[in-house]
């Protein structure tokens, strides 16, 4: 996957770029495209030991979305350009807390728009497929979301309010809804791994 996002993570050369989730499954990846492309890396990771995953020549913070105060100074220092924001609570069945992917995806998006005030950087977000609903056949971006359960309700929130957001504020804010993504460091628990694994 990394090497797929290369080619284009080289428009970001030398530019300040802050990715939130910078330790997960797709921001991972990111981070290293983004590295290999030139671009000043800063990362947003929940964890002390998801450093590693960050990645050499990254500078990482160590923030819960939920410490507005500590999100704050953490976007002070990185002093973004472009904001990736793929931090999420909920992406698999071993994150069952109904509440808190209610707080994390949804409080945590309005804490990092309180944090990036007055500062005039695009935002990229993701969302999910799943917010689409139970639907046969191809999906249009414009196809209307009825998520149908906890995880892509409150994403779908956290999408909604940042669309909103940007309306209000005039910030270029630009959503993607991945759809199965998977490759190397993939949580075990997911569809393909788990599929590969019994085989």
């Amino acid at each position: 996957m990394a090497d797929a996002v290369n080619p284009s993570a080289a428009v970001f050369a030398r530019r300040r770029v802050l990715v939130t989730g910078g330790a997960g499954f797709l921001g991972s990846h990111l981070v290293r495209a983004l590295v290999a492309g030139g671009a000043q890396v800063h990362a947003i990771v929940r964890r002390p030991a998801a450093d590693a995953r960050a990645g050499d020549g990254v500078e990482v913070y160590e923030v819960d979305l939920l410490n507005a105060a500590a999100l704050a100074a953490a976007v002070r220092a990185a002093d973004p350009e472009c904001v990736f924001h793929l931090a999420a609570y909920g992406t698999t069945g071993s994150q069952p807390d109904e509440a808190r992917m209610l707080a994390v995806n949804v409080i945590g998006t309005q804490n990092l728009w309180g944090a990036l005030e007055g500062r005039g950087c695009r935002i990229v977000q993701t969302g999910t497929c799943a917010e689409y609903g139970d639907v046969r056949g191809p999906i249009a971006e414009t196809h209307v979301c009825q998520p149908r359960f906890a995880y892509p309700a409150s994403i779908h929130a956290s999408v909604t309010w940042s669309q909103s957001r940007g309306f209000q504020t005039g910030r270029e804010v630009v959503i993607l809804r991945p759809f199965g993504p998977y490759g190397p460091d993939d949580r075990p628990e997911r569809l393909i791994p788990s599929v590969i694994q019994r085989l």
